[in-house]
């Protein structure tokens, strides 16, 4: 039960995640908006999301709001939507990982969208 209950949140988490990265970089990239102004729509109109008690009560919306500060990065670096999926999938795993270890400490959704940032980034040279 309990790892299924891992599953479903980390999935979620990564949906969450994936979401607010794309439309931060589709904003960027189609409409021209400078990344300040994607992240700060797609993390407004998301915090009016509605979602199950299960996912309100886990964050879902701050995984939002982190996806579109990762979606902040160059359109350059984020060519692809395998790409846009790879770094989702780096900053939901921290973003879980980190849950335990930084409650209530300000600056988390930043730190966490900059580390998955810099590893996708290093590891895109490894590519």
């Amino acid at each position: 039960m309990n790892s299924l209950l891992d599953k479903k949140l980390f999935i979620s988490k990564f949906i969450a995640f994936f979401g607010g990265c794309f439309v931060c970089c589709m904003l960027q990239k189609e409409f021209g908006f400078s990344a300040v102004v994607a992240s700060a729509s797609t993390g407004f109109v998301g915090s009016f999301l509605h979602f199950p008690r299960f996912y309100e009560k886990n964050g879902l919306h701050s995984a939002i709001y982190a996806g579109t500060f990762a979606g902040m990065c160059s359109p350059q670096l984020l060519e692809n939507h395998y790409q846009v999926c790879f770094i989702s999938l780096i900053g939901a795993a921290l973003y879980l990982l980190s849950l335990p270890y930084v409650k209530g400490i300000g600056g988390k959704l930043g730190t966490i969208s900059f580390i998955s940032s810099l590893i996708f980034f290093l590891s895109k040279g490894v590519w």
